[in-house]
């Protein structure tokens, strides 16, 4: 399948920081952009829920496609410990 939606961590950080390289003190030895792709199937109470294929166990919720990427991004990070911009999300129905 093609990813539906794609949020590439450069963009991101670039729009928060002002340039696509993140600053030498948020760079940890060894981290490397983690690609995840995100499941989309539909909930009961009509929001998407997003399985996370490289962290088993990691489901999300959003109440709008375009606010996947973001929400599976920011548990990621609750989850790992990593910083927001470590992570590349894919979503795919």
């Amino acid at each position: 399948m093609a990813p539906l939606l794609a949020d590439s961590r450069a963009d991101k950080h670039a729009a928060s920081h002002g340039s696509q390289t993140p600053p030498l003190d948020e760079v940890r030895p060894g981290s490397a952009i983690r690609t995840l792709t995100a499941i989309v199937t539909l909930a009961a109470d009509g929001w998407f829920e997003l399985s996370v294929l490289q962290i088993p166990g990691l489901v999300v919720h959003a109440s709008r496609l375009d606010r996947a990427p973001e929400a599976v991004r920011k548990a990621a990070c609750q989850s790992t410990g990593r910083a927001p911009w470590e992570f590349d999300v894919h979503v795919q129905w």
